[in-house]
């Protein structure tokens, strides 16, 4: 070392000379001490990195709401599926009817007698996908309103020090 270098925490090069023993144990076991705070630290932010990305973990802390999604999901395609079968029921019913004004359209338009059906399950589908999206976006809102509470340990701490 030089003698013209920079101070290091107040000490120079100087300073640290084989007759200030003292000063150079100090420097080590502050060196030492920072050195076992750092690695402390990785080894949090490492377990809490591991517990984030734990699928297991999740699963078992988040099953109310995974059971909410899922609850939603079976009801809104159930409701589907019921809606598709009502009118699958419905235009049964009403195709011997439906066959007797095709039948008179013809006479009266004949250019009109191919009309398109209306859709089986088209609107069902829409529908479950609205429902689903619904419950999705009720599901989220409960869960940000946890996040805030959650931000406490993922953010480092404000210092209480005011001046």
């Amino acid at each position: 070392m030089t003698t013209g270098s920079a101070p290091l925490n107040g000490l120079s090069a100087s300073n640290v000379t084989r007759d200030k023993g003292e000063t150079r144990f100090e420097l080590t076991r502050e060196a030492n001490l920072a050195r076992e705070r750092l690695v402390a630290t990785i080894v949090q932010l490492e377990r809490r990195g591991e517990r984030l990305l734990d699928w297991r973990s999740q699963m078992r802390r988040h099953s109310k709401h995974l059971a909410a999604i899922a609850g939603a999901v079976v009801a809104s395609l159930s409701l589907a599926l019921g809606v598709a079968v009502y009118r699958s029921r419905k235009r049964s019913r009403e195709r011997p009817r439906e066959r007797v004004r095709a039948l008179a359209r013809w006479w009266r338009y004949p250019e009109r007698i191919a009309s398109p059906p209306p859709p089986v399950l088209g609107g069902a589908w829409g529908l479950a996908v609205a429902l689903t999206k619904l419950a999705t976006a009720f599901v989220a809102k409960s869960k940000s309103e946890k996040s805030r509470s959650l931000g406490k340990f993922l953010l480092p701490p404000a210092s209480s020090n005011k001046a």
